[in-house]
């Protein structure tokens, strides 16, 4: 819809606005001269004539409004102006929100952006600590007995993953050897093995080990200056016994009480000692 339009709809309105009030002030005229002639009445029936003059007034303006052209292109104007001023007004105020900013504000600003960050993590970290705490103590005593005896035996570097709380070993852990979590879901045996800057990830099915993926670490670990000392398990030695020094040759013979050796360690050595007391 135009302006023009829009202005003339108004002014139609207002003048059947001002000939409902003419109608009803004629009417109210009517019904106090026909009742009994007194001093209030004579003054309200004055009251409601001037209001009568005025609508006619303001009747025939807006009359004379609607069939002259240059009044509705003066009142178009004026709404272009107001509009105009409005928007001048707005494009103001948004210059003065957006002005730029000098190097002390932008400064304060990021000062506080990394404050801001650091108290929410710090809350977060509060909370997040606590809920892992609860959801570890409701998982304990669900734990199955055959991953609890499997734990007493594995290293600190083994361990399960159950409902996505980690399980590990109770002995010593082995050095230079990654941190290997067993996860079963559903029917499916995964393998989790944890290196400096990656995961690989293994599936076991039908006693077969395959290979499913590979993981990098997108935060590298760094390791604190207060990092403590840990204690690894320490590797089993084996006797590496030769041909010519066997156990059987070096082993030390059993004795009784008395002090004589016993025949069940080596008969044979036993048999010579014997024929030898014989031909003597």
């Amino acid at each position: 819809m135009s302006i023009e339009n829009s202005i003339r709809n108004r002014i139609k309105n207002e003048i059947k606005d001002k000939e409902e009030m003419l109608d009803f002030y004629t009417k109210k005229n009517e019904k106090c001269r026909q009742s009994k002639d007194t001093e209030f009445l004579r003054t309200a029936i004055e009251k409601n004539n001037k209001y009568i003059e005025d609508i006619k007034i303001d009747l025939e303006k807006l009359n004379n409004n609607l069939e002259n052209e240059q009044e509705i292109d003066k009142e178009k104007s004026d709404i272009l102006l107001r509009s105009q001023v409005i928007v001048d007004n707005k494009e103001k105020k948004e210059k003065i929100k957006h002005k730029k900013k000098t190097s002390d504000d932008i400064k304060k600003e990021k000062t506080y952006q990394t404050l801001r960050k650091q108290r929410r993590t710090e809350n977060w970290d509060k909370k997040k600590y606590g809920r892992y705490y609860n959801k570890f103590c409701d998982n304990v005593g669900k734990l199955p007995k055959n991953i609890e005896n499997n734990l007493t035996n594995m290293p600190n570097n083994k361990g399960y993953i159950y409902r996505g709380i980690y399980f590990f070993g109770k002995n010593l852990p082995e050095e230079n050897e990654p941190v290997i979590m067993f996860e079963k879901v559903y029917n499916k045996f995964y393998i989790n093995k944890f290196y400096p800057g990656k995961t690989e990830l293994y599936c076991k099915k039908n006693g077969k080990v395959t290979f499913v993926s590979e993981k990098p670490h997108k935060k590298k670990f760094i390791q604190p200056a207060d990092w403590p000392e840990i204690k690894y398990a320490k590797k089993a030695k084996f006797k590496n016994y030769s041909s010519s020094n066997s156990y059987k040759n070096n082993r030390k013979p059993r004795r009784n009480k008395n002090g004589n050796e016993t025949s069940s360690t080596n008969n044979r050595f036993n048999k010579k000692r014997i024929l030898k007391s014989w031909n003597k």
